[in-house]
């Protein structure tokens, strides 16, 4: 979730305490699958309300979840904050969880709760705030075991934590310390409630910094760290404002890519079934002058997810304005203006809801190729191409028509930011908005692209290239099987065979 008053939200009553760090029970995952409303159809939206939503008025809260429900909505996501709810270890106080939980269901609305932030009393000698992790991990499991047993039937879904590859919501940032309360929640939630979904990650789609860890690493270190049997699906939140989601798709750390490495990662360690849950996405209308804009990319995120066949369930973040207007952008991520008028999202949002959720347009250049396979939704790879990545390989799509690239192909086009503009045969495939590079590919000698000056005298005894053009002297030389090719300003092109 978007920074937010969540100290001011979660003011309880901490009382001292320590631990030692315990070890995470293991247990093995259920086999059934769980009957789980925010599993059930990647063709239902839901809102990501915020932790605020606690703290608003009985009328409010049943206005922004009525408000939701006539928007098409289906379901909710809210906070049930530990510190809120075992303010001491053992006293529990559901008061204002209760007031959402209950107002939700109320409204017809599904509820996933987040499991989050840690009272001082379980934080240990490390803690330093909420977002401090827990000292001990089967504390936050007898946390998430109460909230699961008191909640039964009326809580979906449990997402357990926000954002914890980001300092911000989780202190340290950290794989391991993560999976280990991910092992303590998840037999604990199947104890008392069989039937919830226990949903893992909520990364951020953030870069490497020091307080930071990228997405694609920090899940590979739930996997790393024995955490693949204790989640039922995996969850993300793949911002891209000021941009859309499908825009520069190509470029790395761009969300596609991202998503990309993710979704592959899972297929590869065995967790092909399980679906990936958007649980935040959405872009703020700081001061109102962006509203068309946030029209614009929650749109293309709708028509972009509903693509792919292993979608779960699109959050959109958030219902309602902190503060219409605001200089600040984290006041105005609402579908509602603080004074509950539809923002034009919320009104596109509703049509689309109607319609059935469509994909995307583009989407139907690339029916061809295996839906089941694909790890992104098209994208924008430049201004006139268009691509789809899979397990093996890309679509491309352009004014030439639509291509299929093997894997390697698909890759070296994409990290050049070049479109297929002819079909791969006999190891090879043009490439180039007019067709003026071949790329070259075989399991020997890898991809590199062949043009200009030295695609002119290119002769098929050379072979295929060994490398991409290098500076050689004052020119330029290309690497071949059985030679290569140098070219100059002066001399031109010129053949060396062995």
């Amino acid at each position: 979730m978007r920074t937010s008053a969540i100290i001011s939200v979660l003011s309880v009553c901490v009382v001292l305490g320590a631990g030692l760090v315990g070890t995470a029970v293991e247990a093995p995952r259920s086999a059934a699958s769980p009957g789980s409303a925010v599993l059930e159809d990647s063709r239902q939206l839901g809102v990501s309300t915020g932790a605020e939503v606690l703290d608003y008025s009985a009328d409010k809260v049943n206005r922004v979840f009525a408000e939701m429900k006539s928007l098409g909505l289906q379901s909710v996501r809210i906070d049930l904050p530990w510190p809120m709810v075992e303010p001491k270890q053992g006293s529990f106080d559901w008061t204002k969880t209760d007031r959402v939980v209950n107002s939700a269901r109320a409204h017809g609305l599904a509820v996933l709760g987040i499991l989050d932030y840690t009272p001082k009393w379980a934080g240990g000698a490390g803690y330093s705030n909420l977002m401090s992790a827990p000292a001990r991990p089967a504390d936050f499991g007898a946390y998430a075991r109460a909230v699961a047993a008191h909640y039964g039937d009326r809580v979906a879904g449990y997402e357990i934590w926000n954002e914890p590859n980001a300092a911000m919501f989780f202190k340290p940032p950290n794989a391991s310390v993560y999976t280990a309360l991910l092992k303590a929640a998840y037999p604990q939630i199947k104890a008392a409630a069989p039937e919830a979904a226990v949903v893992a990650g909520a990364v951020a789609f953030v870069a490497n910094t020091n307080g930071t860890i990228d997405p694609v690493t920090f899940v590979q270190g739930i996997y790393d760290n024995g955490g693949r049997a204790y989640f039922d699906a995996l969850s993300i939140h793949p911002y891209s404002y000021p941009t859309a989601f499908t825009d520069d798709g190509g470029w790395p750390q761009r969300p596609t890519q991202y998503l990309a490495s993710i979704r592959r990662m899972m297929v590869e360690r065995g967790d092909a079934a399980k679906k990936v849950l958007v649980t935040e996405f959405g872009a703020p209308t700081k001061q109102g002058k962006s509203e068309d804009q946030q029209q614009r990319i929650i749109l293309d995120m709708i028509g972009a997810w509903r693509s792919l066949p292993w979608a779960g369930q699109l959050y959109l973040f958030s219902a309602i304005d902190k503060r219409t207007g605001s200089a600040n952008a984290e006041d105005s991520f609402g579908l509602l203006r603080s004074d509950f008028g539809r923002k034009p999202a919320a009104t596109a949002v509703a049509e689309l809801v109607r319609s059935g959720l469509p994909a995307a347009a583009i989407e139907s250049r690339f029916t061809a190729f295996p839906a089941q396979d694909a790890l992104t939704p098209a994208y924008s790879l430049t201004q006139n191409c268009t691509s789809k990545e899979y397990l093996e390989g890309a679509g491309f799509h352009s004014a030439k028509g639509t291509f299929w690239s093997p894997r390697p192909v698909g890759d070296y086009l994409r990290r050049g930011l070049a479109c297929a503009a002819g079909p791969f045969a006999n190891g090879q495939q043009r490439a180039g908005p007019n067709g003026e590079a071949l790329v070259f590919w075989s399991a020997a000698t890898g991809a590199h692209a062949v043009f200009g000056g030295i695609l002119q005298v290119y002769d098929a005894a050379l072979g295929f290239p060994t490398s991409d053009e290098y500076a050689s002297g004052f020119g330029r030389r290309q690497d071949f099987q059985n030679g290569y090719i140098t070219w100059n300003i002066l001399a031109g092109a010129k053949v060396y065979k062995r």
